[in-house]
């Protein structure tokens, strides 16, 4: 059960830091004074239990069986906490140390099990197994595990053939996400039916764009459409003079170039007319500025910010050399259930994702309460104390086995199950 222990502390000691640091300032603006707060230096600590006479007491596995309790550890932050008064300019910050936000599960086994680290005979003594790998969760006195999960890879471009049902015959789309912020869009490249057109599917844009337009945008110098899509030209992919794949290719990249100069040649033609297939109704003077944003911000996430936005070329050139080489046979179609196209996300990765996402709607909660309550100086820390949604999310989330926040999109089932104990063979298996 190594792979769920690592991956788990991997979230606990590293995971959970990422997303504090990445999403760790919420304020507010009022007339009179500037209200923030700020999150940093994360700890999760060991298993513990509140008494009925309101004492903290450390709790072992055993006594979450028995007693059909949660083994979980609380988790705590510092919140710097800010006021600056508008007419002074006069900032008083207050430190706030330790303020628990949330109970996390913890895993048997994990950096923050009191089971880690001890004896298989001390083990015994506190009424563990002494074989007992861990690897699972205790929740409400019943064991879970979590079964791993299988998604297609991310920030890759592959190349698929489409149903005669569509516009297109085929597309080459690659599903970008940012590592820091999980934010995702899909991109797509397509060669429409007439097989003379190559087009770019935008995120924020409804129609299709003429692909050598949206290339065009981030060439700023003056090389060729061709030698940005095939660098060292066209022989060295195969493409040799006078072969049919290689007419087919010039006759789709001169149609393609044709439809792009109806357009336009400036920068500012492209932003326009990109502006004005926006999904969202734009102001004619604020068109340039949406198309700018979607191009620039939008379109792939998994790079970084200090990566040149003219570098997005070389991924956009790659989107349509790969699907003009697929079409003319130099390059073979991607089988989506290829297992090279599929990425297993065990614990630690689920449980990041879970708790980004809830991490964003706690974070979202104090911003409403502040504004709700800026007309009389707030208090975030009083409400903080009171907010148990994260804890109450992952419970539901490890009680039902439904991954994810409840009205979202996206909601995986059968994710967390009651672990097998019918063999020892089945326990490990399961695992």
């Amino acid at each position: 059960v190594h792979h769920q222990i690592k991956t788990f502390d991997d979230f606990i000691l590293r995971g959970i830091h990422r997303i504090i640091d990445n999403e760790n300032r919420i304020s507010v603006k009022h007339e009179a004074y500037e209200y923030s707060i700020k999150f940093s230096n994360p700890y999760v600590g060991k298993p513990l239990v509140i008494e009925s006479d309101r004492n903290l007491t450390p709790i072992f596995p055993v006594d979450c069986r028995l007693r059909d309790l949660t083994y979980h550890s609380p988790l705590f932050v510092d919140i710097k906490e800010s006021r600056t008064c508008t007419s002074t300019q006069r900032t008083t910050v207050k430190q706030h140390r330790r303020i628990m936000i949330a109970h996390i599960p913890i895993m048997l086994g994990s950096a923050k099990c009191r089971l880690r680290g001890i004896s298989a005979r001390t083990k015994a003594k506190k009424g563990e197994c002494r074989w007992d790998r861990g690897g699972y969760f205790i929740i409400k006195g019943k064991e879970r595990a979590i079964v791993s999960q299988m998604r297609g890879i991310y920030n890759r471009i592959i190349v698929l053939k489409i149903k005669s049902i569509s516009k297109f015959i085929m597309t080459s789309e690659m599903r970008s996400i940012s590592e820091g912020t999980a934010h995702s869009v899909l991109v797509k490249c397509a060669l429409l039916k007439d097989q003379r057109s190559i087009v770019f599917c935008l995120p924020y844009v409804k129609d299709p764009i003429p692909a050598i337009a949206v290339l065009r945008f981030f060439i700023d110098d003056d090389t060729s459409i061709v030698d940005t899509v095939f660098p060292n030209g066209l022989e060295s992919w195969g493409l040799l003079p006078g072969s049919p794949e290689r007419r087919t290719l010039e006759y789709i990249m001169c149609s393609s170039t044709t439809a792009a100069n109806m357009i336009g040649q400036s920068s500012l033609e492209i932003l326009e007319y990109i502006g004005s297939k926006g999904l969202y109704a734009v102001r004619k003077n604020g068109r340039v500025l949406y198309a700018k944003q979607v191009l620039t911000h939008e379109m792939f996430p998994n790079m970084f910010k200090n990566d040149p936005v003219k570098g997005k070329k070389w991924i956009i050139a790659a989107f349509i050399r790969k699907l003009l080489l697929t079409y003319v046979g130099k390059r073979e179609i991607d089988d989506r259930d290829d297992f090279e196209l599929k990425r297993i996300d065990s614990t630690g990765q689920l449980c990041t994702d879970l708790f980004r996402t809830l991490f964003k709607r706690f974070s979202n909660s104090i911003a409403v309460y502040l504004e709700k309550k800026k007309h009389r100086c707030p208090d975030a820390i009083s409400f903080l104390s009171r907010l148990t949604l994260i804890t109450k999310g992952m419970l539901y989330c490890f009680q039902t086995g439904n991954w994810g926040v409840r009205k979202s999109n996206y909601v995986r089932q059968g994710v967390s199950q009651v672990l097998s104990r019918l063999t020892f063979g089945a326990t490990i298996s399961h695992l």
